[in-house]
């Protein structure tokens, strides 16, 4: 019987009065619901533990990815510079260069105060609400249209 089977039939018990028409069934259901409940509980609770142990191991399989990534842009920084260019081929490997143009911008913040000024099209605006700025104009009394502070419960199961 499900938990929301167990509490239609708990509420089946109760008369119009609100008197319990069946006491033995009505112990026996709340028995059922407590024991559903728990369950439900521990089985969040072991949810919870193997989510963060995954969350833990993609952690350290992220470090180990890093790591191995770096070691082979430094390998491959230090083949360049020992193969200045120059074109390279074995059976198992083969090492050659192309060309290709990629954008430098040299200043972040020199560049964007000129565009600002000159081209603005060369920029992109995220234009988006500041939670923490709307929140704090909120509570500083301001009224703000189509926002409020709502008030919510959260369940911790431990």
């Amino acid at each position: 019987m499900t938990l929301y089977e167990i509490d239609q039939n708990i509420m089946a018990l109760i008369n119009e009065y609100g008197e319990i028409t069946n006491p033995e069934a009505f112990d026996e259901l709340q028995i059922s619901r407590t024991e559903k409940i728990d369950g439900i509980a521990c089985w969040i609770k072991n949810l919870t533990s193997d989510a963060a142990a995954i969350k833990a191991e993609e952690e350290a399989l992220a470090d180990r990815r890093k790591v191995i990534e770096n070691k082979a842009k430094s390998l491959r920084e230090f083949l360049a510079k020992t193969l200045a260019g120059e074109k390279f081929s074995t059976p198992r490997v083969s090492v050659s260069y192309r060309s290709s143009k990629a954008l430098e911008i040299s200043d972040p913040e020199v560049f964007t105060a000129w565009a600002e000024l000159y081209a603005p099209s060369l920029l992109r605006i995220k234009r988006e609400p500041d939670k923490k700025a709307i929140t704090d104009a909120i509570n500083g009394g301001m009224v703000v249209p189509n926002a409020q502070i709502v008030e919510r419960k959260s369940m911790w199961v431990k």
